[in-house]
C-alpha cells in the first residue's frame, strides 16, 4: 500500500487488537429525571384521601398491624414497590425510587430493559461491535467474528432493523488469519462504514507482529475495498475528517518502545500522510483518543506520567493525569495541556467524543487509586476549546467502554462490573445524582444511541439489549 513504507516495522510482538470505525457520530437526546422523594409524597397523599381505611402511612393497613386493608383476606393489597407487577403499573422492580428504569409510580422510565433482540442464525459466534448511522435511522450495523480454525476468524457485518429483524449479512474479504474487532462507529455522509483492523497470525510468535487493513464497507454490507499495510501498527481510533475521508490514529510497540502516528486516508484508502507522535518525555505522555475539531483539526487524549528518582537511574512513576493537545491538519502538536484530577486520582483516557450540539468533549475514563488500584469508571467534560475542564466524574468500580454525548453537555457511559453492565445518564453537572443509572447482568460490548426513538441499543453477550432513554 502506498506510504505504507513510513510504518513498517519487524521483529516485534505486540498484543493484538482490533477497531472498526464506520459513518458520522451519534449525539443523545436531552435530559429527564424524576424526583423520587416527590413522587413518594404524592402517592401517599392519594392514599390518605382515597377512603380505603389507610391510617395514612400507605401500607394499606388499617391500623392493626395486620397488613390487611379492611377486606377481611389477611393479605396486603397490591402496591408499587411490592415487586410484583399488578394491573395499572409497567413495572416494578421492588422499590420507589426514581432514576433505576422503573419511576416512584411503577411507570417505565430512563433506563427501562424494554427487550432484547436474541442473536439470529447469522450472527458472528461473538458479538463485538454495535453502532448506528446518523441518517439511516431503522438500522443497526453489529460486528464480529467466528472462530474458523487456528488462526483464523471470519469478520462478519450484520445489518438490523431497529425492532432487531436481520437486514443483510456479510463477510470481510480477508486473508486467512486472526482478527479480533474492538469498536465501531458510524463515519462518513454517505452511511459507509470505515473499517480499520489489525491482524495476525502464528507468525507473531516469532517474527513479524501483524499489520493494519483499512476497508470500507457501504450502507448495505457490501465490502467496497481493504487495503493492507506492512507490519508493526494497530488502530486505536479512525475518525471521519471530510465527507467521505478518514484519519487513524495508530499505536506502536516495538523492541524500540512505544509511538503513535496520525493516519491520512483518502476515500479510496490511499494513505495521503503519516504524521509520527512519538511518546513524548515532557510530559511522558501517550495518546490513545482522537476526536475531530471543525476546520479539519484534530484534539487528541491521552494519559501524562510524572516520574520521580527513586535512585541514580531508577524512576517510579507517581502520577498519571489527564493528557490533551491540540492537532493541526497534519496531526502536528500545537499545543497540549495536563488536567491532575481530583483526589490525586489516577486516569488514563479510553475515548474522547465531540458532543455536535454543544461542541464540548466528553473523555471516558479509566481511574485508579495509585498504580494497582482497582479499575473504576469516570469521564471528564472539556470546553469547546477543549482547554478546560468543566467537571469530572467518578461513576463507580468496573471497566470503562463506550461513551455518547448527549447533545446537552452530558453524557451515556457504558461499562461492565464483573460481567454485568452498567449503563447510565449523566448531566453536565459533575455534583447532581445521574439522572437515571441502571445494571444488568449482561456481559456488555458496545453501545448506540439513538434520541430520536429515545433508545439505547447495549451489544452483549446474549445480543442486543434495547432501554429506554
Amino acid at each position: 500500500m502506498a506510504g505504507s513504507e513510513l510504518w513498517k516495522i519487524s521483529g516485534v510482538v505486540v498484543l493484538a487488537q482490533l477497531l472498526v470505525a464506520c459513518g458520522p457520530g451519534q449525539s443523545g437526546g436531552g435530559e429527564s429525571g424524576t424526583d423520587a422523594s416527590s413522587s413518594s409524597t404524592s402517592t401517599e397523599t392519594r392514599a390518605e384521601t382515597s377512603g380505603d381505611g389507610d391510617t395514612g402511612d400507605g401500607d394499606g393497613d388499617t391500623g392493626d398491624g395486620d397488613g390487611d386493608p379492611g377486606d377481611g383476606d389477611g393479605d396486603p393489597d397490591p402496591s408499587c414497590g411490592d415487586g410484583q407487577v399488578d394491573p395499572g403499573e409497567d413495572c416494578d422492580d421492588g422499590n420507589v425510587e426514581a432514576g433505576d428504569g422503573c419511576s416512584p409510580t411503577c411507570a417505565l422510565s430512563g433506563g427501562a430493559l424494554l427487550e432484547t433482540f436474541p442473536p439470529g442464525p447469522s450472527w458472528p459466534e461473538e458479538m463485538l461491535l454495535l453502532t448506528r448511522p446518523s441518517s439511516l435511522e431503522s438500522y443497526l450495523f453489529l460486528v464480529g467474528r467466528t472462530t474458523l480454525g487456528p488462526y483464523h476468524h471470519e469478520v462478519k457485518m450484520i445489518g438490523l432493523s431497529t425492532d432487531g429483524e436481520e437486514l443483510f449479512s456479510t463477510v470481510a474479504p480477508l486473508p486467512v488469519a486472526a482478527h479480533l474487532p474492538m469498536n465501531l462507529e458510524t463515519l462518513d455522509v454517505m452511511d459507509s462504514c470505515w473499517v480499520s483492523g489489525w491482524t495476525f497470525d502464528e507468525t507473531i510468535q516469532f517474527d513479524f507482529p501483524g499489520w493494519m487493513w483499512v476497508a470500507r464497507v457501504s450502507g448495505s454490507g457490501d465490502w467496497e475495498w481493504v487495503q493492507q499495510t506492512d507490519m508493526g501498527v494497530m488502530p486505536l481510533a479512525t475518525i471521519m475528517r471530510g465527507n467521505e475521508d478518514a484519519a487513524v490514529l495508530e499505536y506502536t510497540l516495538s523492541l524500540g518502545g512505544q509511538s503513535n502516528a496520525l493516519l491520512l486516508f483518502d476515500e479510496l484508502g490511499a494513505l495521503e500522510l503519516a504524521t509520527p507522535m512519538p511518546i513524548g518525555s515532557d510530559p511522558l505522555h501517550g495518546v490513545r483518543g482522537l476526536a475531530p475539531r471543525p476546520g479539519g483539526t484534530y484534539v487528541a487524549a491521552g494519559y501524562a506520567r510524572t516520574q520521580e528518582e527513586v535512585a541514580p537511574d531508577e524512576f517510579e512513576i507517581v502520577a498519571e493525569d489527564l493528557w490533551i493537545a491540540d492537532l493541526d491538519a497534519q496531526g502536528e502538536i500545537v499545543e497540549q495541556s495536563v488536567f491532575a484530577p481530583p483526589g490525586g486520582l489516577w486516569v488514563s483516557p479510553k475515548s474522547i467524543r465531540r458532543d455536535a450540539e454543544t461542541g464540548s468533549y466528553a473523555v471516558l475514563l479509566s481511574e485508579r487509586e495509585g498504580l494497582d488500584g482497582d479499575e473504576h469508571i469516570g469521564w471528564a467534560q472539556l470546553d469547546a476549546s477543549a482547554e478546560s475542564v468543566l467537571g469530572w466524574r467518578s461513576i463507580g468500580p468496573g471497566t470503562p467502554l463506550v461513551i455518547e454525548p448527549d447533545g446537552s453537555g452530558g453524557a451515556y457511559v457504558l461499562g461492565d462490573a464483573d460481567g454485568s453492565l452498567v449503563l447510565g445518564h449523566y448531566g453536565p453537572d459533575p455534583d447532581a445524582p445521574p439522572l437515571w443509572e441502571v445494571s444488568h447482568p449482561h456481559a456488555p460490548r458496545d453501545l448506540a444511541v439513538n434520541a430520536l426513538d429515545g433508545r439505547a441499543y447495549v451489544l452483549t453477550d446474549v445480543g442486543v439489549d434495547v432501554f429506554g432513554l
